[in-house]
């Protein structure tokens, strides 16, 4: 198993419809959230909406 460090300069923000979300990690590491080829992604959002 490997392990590795994504620095925060590193990680990816888009905005969503409600906010942003930034990206944590993803797998395969060369997929893409907006293509959805992705087994799993790990991210962050914030919600800018009541």
């Amino acid at each position: 198993m490997s392990v590795w460090i994504i620095s925060r300069e590193n990680q990816i923000t888009d905005s969503w419809s409600g906010g942003t979300t930034t990206q944590l990690a993803i797998y395969p590491e060369n997929s893409s959230y907006q293509q959805r080829n992705f087994l799993y992604r790990i991210s962050t959002a914030t919600v800018d909406i009541e």
